[in-house]
């Protein structure tokens, strides 16, 4: 259960190769965490099929892969022993969006989905947005931002 919804278990991915699109539209005080990184790269990661709640985030990046059941696998079969498997396993279509931000209270927060293994932390566009998002989330910029809501 989700918000009060039913909503079924989350999917699974491993080792999808896809593209991360940066957001052109970046308030201001939020430009920091995309500093130095490309308008898009490619990474090789763990995605997976889960609720994210656009209307009360800001949208960071976004995968090119499909986020249909089709391109999932149960994660509740995969925990019964039923790697790589959808069988009896629906799921609505979910967002492509792996990175966002917002406010937790008077807190900066960002979310980053990848990171899952060695390819991604080799990735040196990764391995710099993580930095620049843990830098800014702990900056006075970012606290400022927070408590401005």
């Amino acid at each position: 259960e989700v918000r009060g919804a039913a909503h079924p278990n989350s999917g699974y991915r491993h080792e999808i190769t896809h593209t991360l699109q940066m957001a052109e539209d970046l308030p201001n005080a939020l430009q920091p965490i995309l500093d130095g990184i490309p308008q898009a790269f490619d990474l090789t990661d763990e995605l997976y099929l889960a609720p994210v709640f656009e209307g009360d985030v800001i949208p960071l990046i976004r995968s090119s892969h499909t986020f249909t059941e089709d391109g999932f696998y149960s994660a509740t079969l995969a925990l019964q022993g039923q790697m790589f498997s959808r069988e009896g396993w629906s799921h609505p279509q979910g967002s492509n969006l792996v990175g966002w931000v917002k406010r937790a209270q008077n807190s900066p927060l960002v979310y980053l989905q990848p990171g899952d293994g060695p390819d991604t932390y080799a990735n040196p566009h990764y391995r710099k947005l993580v930095e620049n998002a843990i830098r800014w989330a702990a900056s006075d910029g970012a606290k400022e931002w927070a408590r401005s809501a």
